[in-house]
């Protein structure tokens, strides 16, 4: 997906034929792009699972801490990064895997801001969909 050029519609990280002539005009390949949105990604999800361990670390008993790591890791390696988009899409075996991953990190990275401080839900009336708060 990083190397090829879309002729119509693009995704957010895919070559367009005038970013791959920028791309040359600076003297840099497809591969090089690939190679750095892959790197990008890399970092990004390194950075989410190093919060996600720091968290743990902390408090490593907490339902709220071993929740919010769960969120952090799965929105932070399996929702954001555009890597699995290109795992999607180049290799179709992985379409159900990604797909439910992504859909449970912002799921979870979702429920993250409903109760974040201290696992209670706000507003209340929020609670009425879910579980019953303490």
């Amino acid at each position: 997906m990083f190397h090829t050029v879309c002729r119509t519609a693009c995704d957010a990280q895919q070559l367009s034929p005038l970013s791959l002539q920028a791309l040359y005009d600076l003297g840099l390949t497809p591969d090089f792009y690939a190679g750095y949105a892959v790197a990008l990604d890399l970092l990004f999800a390194a950075v989410y699972c190093g919060i996600s361990l720091l968290i743990i670390r902390h408090k490593p008993g907490g339902r709220m801490a071993l929740f919010v790591s769960l969120a952090l890791l799965t929105f932070g390696t399996a929702s954001f990064p555009d890597t699995m988009n290109a795992l999607r899409v180049e290799h179709p075996l992985w379409q159900l895997p990604t797909v439910f991953l992504n859909l449970l990190g912002f799921a979870l990275f979702a429920l993250f801001l409903y109760v974040f401080p201290d696992g209670r839900f706000v507003p209340r009336s929020t609670a009425r969909w879910a579980w019953t708060s303490r």
